[in-house]
């Protein structure tokens, strides 16, 4: 029977050192403790599952408050179907109201995308309303133009670029 502190230590192998399911199966293995990655990732997904609830409060919780900071990166995905890796997002929605003395705190919680385009950015952020800071990236500042993005008018995008360096 698998304890929640190995579940918690192959997770955080997995998420927070990119350590894959199979080379933990052979380190368990090496360590005399034969579990396949099927199983692994079934706990995996298991595991995911339980903190769902608790992941879905936090995410309402941070768009709740009344500043939001927005950032996507590039995240290769493996594709069995085609045989190779597409390309997806991991988008980090995040709140820090210390330097303000407000009422958010230092929070962080990332949404998985399959693109980085206005249907994703209206889908995550429903319900939001407030100032939204982001990077130059221009599909930000499209989405407030938009008659169509229903709450588009309730939000407040400031945006930071990057300067040009010579």
């Amino acid at each position: 029977m698998a304890t929640t502190a190995l579940i918690a230590h192959i997770a955080a192998a997995k998420y927070a050192w990119q350590s894959t399911l199979y080379r933990q199966t052979q380190i368990l293995a090496g360590q005399g403790v034969v579990v396949d990655r099927q199983t692994l990732a079934r706990w995996m997904g298991s595991a995911a599952w339980l903190g769902r609830g608790l992941y879905d409060l936090q995410l309402k919780t941070m768009h709740g408050f009344e500043r939001l900071f927005c950032d996507e990166t590039p995240m290769p995905v493996l594709d069995p179907v085609r045989g190779r890796t597409r390309i997806c997002q991991f988008w980090a929605h995040a709140t820090d109201d210390r330097a303000w003395k407000g009422p958010a705190p230092p929070a962080v919680a990332y949404v998985f995308a399959d693109g980085r385009g206005k249907k994703e950015i209206v889908a995550q952020l429903a319900g939001f309303e407030g100032v939204l800071q982001v990077d130059g990236y221009a599909a930000y500042a499209s989405l407030v133009g938009d008659a169509k993005v229903p709450g588009r008018s309730s939000w407040r995008i400031v945006s930071f670029t990057r300067a040009a360096t010579s």
